[in-house]
């Protein structure tokens, strides 16, 4: 039977295996094209040191790998989409949900018991993504149903190979905590050490019992799935093994990869190691979280914390515009502060004076909206769009960051308008923000926002950029304002003008990054990206209109048919009226009747009903495919141009693609 389970490896030496660190109850494997395997990290880590230019500082290293990894990945991606289509797309579904995505992830100190912390780890360390690839070398895609079969033994075997990377990978990142100042340490070790209050040595005991209760946790689970289900399939028995093999192999592996180990061999003075000192590690006891300020103030602090400390120079504001929101309420001033305090202050904060009396006013109340808007789920495309076009215009470091904070800004303020003109409840799933804040105060934030990105800027010293956004904001407005007057005035569009609307408002966002990162990149560029923002902008927009009506992750986020719901004249709409103008006064009279108020679930559906019998959904999700190959086409024309690919720039344009999976090589469903 193990033949015909694991035909192509071999157990290791249990001998072997007794040389080494690893106490694993279960058989580690070793394939036998380990050789190939071995091949392909060397060509790996070849094109990794290509990319990679010996003259950079420390600091121009750290900051450019996740970029340079990010373009290895796409790449090694999409070459799994040529092996495999079907299955190949499923990983790409899952870098459009998780990847690509920009995650709300909660303070690692929020965790109160180990099934908590084991759940935030299983997204963090992508455990999904793992399997998901086990299953792409495997050739085999298993069932909804067989997928809920070995849910259980997935979910074990993923809580024992979390722990056993934890256990050995603590010395190296308890280190690097000592010596770089990362902060918390997002670990089980630490967990139990802040938990139980344990010492470093007795917290690795407990991880490592842990691992070994878990390895007697999936021998368990796999007798059980096997005595309810002893017909299993063969590959579904197979992935089952798998799992065993898979949590010997991790701890095999950790136990002797240099990739935690060699911390030894570097981090030695005098002949002897640096002993590490137990005392520096970052964790916060539950004593001192009861000392901390109440759940609401602490939300606010961890989310300026947070933003803080993404990256060295992560400023979301310009240094001279830093803000503070220390206190809820204003704070009396009984005399004029020495000089040392006023240098202090910041250029934002104002001291009001009544009768003489100074009283002092923070931004808590400008910023909570601006706070909430951006603590939102986001698909990060802007931002990863940014990264994807500086494969071609290298822009440093430190000015993307200023690029990318600049358009989060004037996106998010945007969002914050764009809800209360359309008078929506919903956000990305969330209760939209003038429904918390109120409609007053989520205007005065949103336009706080277009000065807050005007003065970053300024970090870019370049006089060119203030006339970029300025001009791509009037195209923006000027946008916005013909899908207003339109929702407002039941005046339908035609194709031609639905489009030009996009142009101004989708794209201007698109055409701003790219006019930026181009006045500061030191590559002279003369090429012209006019094309490809404009067939971005329209593939996203229109996509977004068919997504709405036809996507279950968009009603499950934010209503069934919500364009309908605010009014909006959409792409399917304006296609189906044009097209059939006998039908205008059907659906522009079910608009009508709403006045302000929901569109009842039976007119929903009788225009659904409508765009189907027509055939404009069908013509916009064909819209979209078309927009799709034409800006593929247009990144050839660039990349022959500029002298490099960007799998990253495809790969984004893939995870957005509505293209039924079958269709993917040009193969019929």
């Amino acid at each position: 039977m193990e033949d015909e389970l694991f035909p192509y490896s071999r157990v290791v030496d249990p001998e072997e295996v007794k040389q080494t660190p690893c106490f694993t109850t279960l058989s580690p494997r070793i394939n036998c094209y380990d050789h190939l395997a071995d091949e392909a990290c060397w060509r790996f880590s070849k094109e990794w040191a290509e990319i990679m230019d010996p003259n950079e500082t420390q600091q121009e290293i750290k900051n450019m790998n996740a970029a340079k990894m990010k373009k290895l990945l796409s790449q090694s991606i999409l070459e799994c989409i040529k092996i495999d289509p079907e299955i190949g797309m499923e990983i790409v579904d899952s870098y459009r949900k998780n990847w690509l995505k920009k995650m709300d992830v909660p303070d690692t100190n929020s965790f109160q018991n180990l099934d908590e912390f084991i759940n935030f780890r299983y997204l963090n360390a992508g455990a999904e993504e793992y399997w998901m690839m086990v299953g792409y070398s495997h050739g085999k895609k298993l069932t909804k149903e067989e997928d809920e079969l070995v849910a259980n033994v997935l979910r074990v075997a993923t809580k024992t190979m979390v722990c056993t990377n934890d256990y050995y990978s603590w010395e190296k990142e308890h280190r690097a905590s000592n010596d770089q100042d990362i902060g918390r340490i997002v670990n089980v070790v630490a967990f139990f050490m802040r938990t139980g209050g344990l010492s470093i040595e007795a917290s690795r005991e407990k991880t490592r019992n842990c691992i070994l209760a878990f390895e007697q946790d999936y021998l368990r689970e796999r007798t059980l799935l096997y005595q309810a289900h002893p017909s299993l399939p063969l590959h579904v028995r197979k992935l089952v093994e798998l799992c065993g093999s898979a949590i010997a192999g991790v701890h095999y592996w950790s136990a002797i990869a240099p990739r935690y180990n060699s911390w030894e061999e570097t981090d030695k003075r005098n002949g002897e190691a640096i002993p590490v000192l137990e005392k520096q590690i970052q964790i916060i006891t539950p004593l001192e979280q009861s000392r901390h300020v109440s759940s609401k103030q602490h939300a606010i602090a961890n989310t300026t914390n947070r933003h803080s400390t993404e990256a060295e120079e992560s400023v979301h504001l310009p240094a001279t515009t830093t803000l503070t929101k220390n206190d809820a309420t204003p704070k009396e001033v009984n005399s004029v502060p020495k000089t040392s305090k006023i240098e202090s202050k910041r250029e934002w904060e104002q001291e009001i004076i009544t009768n003489g009396d100074a009283f002092h006013l923070n931004l808590s109340a400008l910023l909570a909206p601006c706070d909430y808007i951006k603590s939102l789920p986001s698909k990060g495309f802007r931002s990863s769009l940014v990264d994807a076009l500086n494969v071609w215009l290298q822009v440093p470091q430190k000015k993307l960051i200023v690029i990318k904070n600049v358009i989060e800004m004037l996106h998010n303020s945007s969002l914050i308008l764009d809800d209360i003109e359309d008078d929506s409840n919903l956000r990305r799933g969330k209760t939209a923000t003038h429904k918390i804040f109120g409609t007053a105060q989520a205007i005065n934030s949103a336009n706080f926002l277009f000065v807050a990105a005007l003065q970053a800027i300024k970090a870019l010293k370049n006089e060119s950029v203030v006339t970029v956004v300025l001009d791509e904001l009037k195209n923006l407005f000027m946008g916005q304002s013909w899908d207003l007057y339109w929702k407002f005035h039941l005046k339908p569009p035609t194709e031609r003008e639905y489009l030009a609307m996009i142009d101004a408002k989708t794209g201007a966002m698109f055409s701003m990054l790219v006019s930026l990162m181009q006045a500061v990149s030191p590559v002279i560029s003369r090429y012209n990206f006019d094309h490809l923002t404009r067939l971005v902008g329209r593939f996203f927009q229109v996509r977004d209109d068919y997504m709405n009506l036809q996507g279950k992750e968009y009603s499950k986020q934010k209503g069934f048919c919500e364009d309908f719901e605010e009014g909006k004249l959409s792409y399917p709409i304006v296609h189906c009226l044009e097209n059939n103008p006998n039908f205008h006064h059907l659906i522009m009279g079910m608009f009508r009747q709403r006045q302000g108020k929901p569109m009842i679930m039976e007119s929903k559906l009788q225009i659904l009903d409508c765009l189907e019998k027509t055939g404009a959904l069908d013509a916009t999700r064909k819209l979209v495919q078309k927009l799709e190959v034409e800006a593929e086409e247009q990144i050839d024309v660039l990349e022959t141009q500029m002298g490099e690919s960007n799998p990253l720039l495809r790969l984004m344009l893939k995870a957005l693609s509505i293209v039924p999976r079958k269709e993917v090589n040009g193969i019929a469903a």
